[in-house]
């Protein structure tokens, strides 16, 4: 529950599943909708390596795709057009029920919000300012390394920043140094290295 609670107005989506199962079965043969199945399943796979797609809504797209068409096997069971609106109907309020709890339970808890996004040296940067509920926001910032085919990033790092004036931002398990007011990053020098 806690997924849904954290991801809450971003996976209110799936409230529209059935239709969009409905939409394939009319609209697609089951040869056809097997087919976006299993295309769908491949192109979730890199989730098992720990990479995402570049797209941010990649992965939620093919799930969404992936389960209208597990909807379909279920709805084509359902003889009368009428019924099977319906049935989509009857699945969608319980999903409404479960994500809408998530997503008002989510906008009680404050705001993140990306500040900015810099692609160097083959990394990506994003700073995020994560105002909670009361209190100062906490900024952070996530290095993520693009894969050999460019479609592919994958998240190395999070560090985080009392303050959001910080130029330097140093990134202790990548050894790298991210300076902000330049917008260049380069290999940190370890504190052993400048006392000898």
């Amino acid at each position: 529950m806690d997924y849904f609670v954290r991801h809450g107005r971003e996976l209110t989506i799936f409230v529209v599943l059935p239709f969009i199962g409905l939409a394939l079965e009319i609209g697609l043969t089951a040869k056809q909708i097997r087919i976006v199945l299993i295309a769908a399943l491949v192109l979730l796979a890199p989730a098992l390596t720990g990479y995402d797609y570049v797209i941010e809504s990649g992965y939620r797209s093919l799930v969404l795709l992936a389960g209208a068409c597990l909807y379909t096997f279920v709805s084509s069971g359902i003889e009368r057009n009428r019924s099977k609106f319906i049935a989509a109907f009857l699945c969608a309020v319980p999903l409404l029920v479960i994500l809408g709890y998530g997503y008002f339970i989510n906008t009680m808890g404050g705001n993140k919000s990306r500040e900015g996004k810099w692609d160097l040296n083959g990394y990506r940067i994003e700073y995020f300012k994560d105002q909670g509920f009361s209190g100062s926001p906490l900024y952070t910032y996530e290095l993520a390394r693009y894969a050999a085919i460019p479609l592919f990033i994958k998240h190395i790092e999070t560090a985080v920043q009392d303050s959001a004036d910080d130029c330097s931002i140093h990134f202790e398990t990548s050894r790298l140094l991210f300076d902000k007011c330049k917008q260049t990053l380069v290999p940190a020098v370890s504190h052993t290295a400048i006392l000898h």
